[in-house]
This record gives structure tokens, C-alpha cells and sequence, in this order.
């Protein structure tokens, strides 16, 4: 499994995700916010990850081979997917652990709002 992204690559989207999401935290407190920022951080890179390992296995697909002995082998997920899906399901609980820290967003308020469609989904253009 060969990386899609340049390490100064990764960092910069990562930074960039970052960025994008943080004006959502602006409505807790400093102690909250604090905590919540490294977080948001973990969040942006799993993203980035989760991006990068889309195009490998676009690239290279999603089944690997593997040969255990003269007459032990086949095919399996590879080791591209199994990790994407690890990923997936921690990236989901850290959403869903921002989402559940976020204070409710009635309509006219935009506080929080980046964050809430990017948890439905949705992206603001």
C-alpha cells in the first residue's frame, strides 16, 4: 500500500480541514474549547486519511492477495480497506462525540453551523 499524499501534503490538508471546522468550537468555553480543539485536530486527519485511502483502493482495488504456504492462498480485503474501515468507525464516534459537545444551533444562529451540516453530510459552499 503505497501513500497517495506527500507527507507535507497530508499535514497541509489536515491544517486546512482544521481550519475549516474550527469556527465551530468557538461557542464553548476555554477549558472545553481546549479539549475539544485536539479533537477536532484527530477529526481532520482521519478525514485527510479516510480521503487518501479512497483513492488507493480506487487505485489498486479493494481485494489483496496473499499465499500462506504451497497451498494456502486466495483473496481478502486488503490492507487498504480494513484499515479505511477502522477509520471509518472511529472517525464516525469522534463526529458524533463533537456533535453531542456542541451547544443547540437554533436556525438564525450560525454558531456551530460549519460543523453541523459537515456531520449531516453536507458541505457549505
Amino acid at each position: 500500500m503505497t501513500g497517495i499524499f506527500a507527507e507535507e501534503q497530508r499535514k497541509e490538508r489536515a491544517e486546512a480541514e482544521y481550519k475549516r471546522l474550527l469556527p465551530s468550537l468557538e461557542s464553548m468555553d476555554g477549558k472545553r474549547r481546549a479539549a475539544y480543539d485536539k479533537l477536532l485536530h484527530e477529526v481532520a486527519f482521519i478525514g485527510v486519511t479516510l480521503e487518501e485511502l479512497r483513492q488507493i483502493i480506487a487505485q489498486e482495488g479493494p481485494v489483496g492477495e496473499y499465499k500462506n504456504g504451497v497451498n494456502q492462498y486466495g483473496q481478502k480485503p486488503s490492507a487498504a480497506v480494513q484499515t479505511y474501515d477502522k477509520l471509518a468507525n472511529t472517525y464516525a464516534k469522534l463526529l458524533a462525540q463533537l456533535e453531542k459537545a456542541l451547544p443547540p444551533v437554533s436556525e438564525d444562529d450560525g454558531t456551530g453551523q460549519e460543523l453541523l451540516e459537515f456531520l449531516k453530510g453536507g458541505r457549505r459552499v
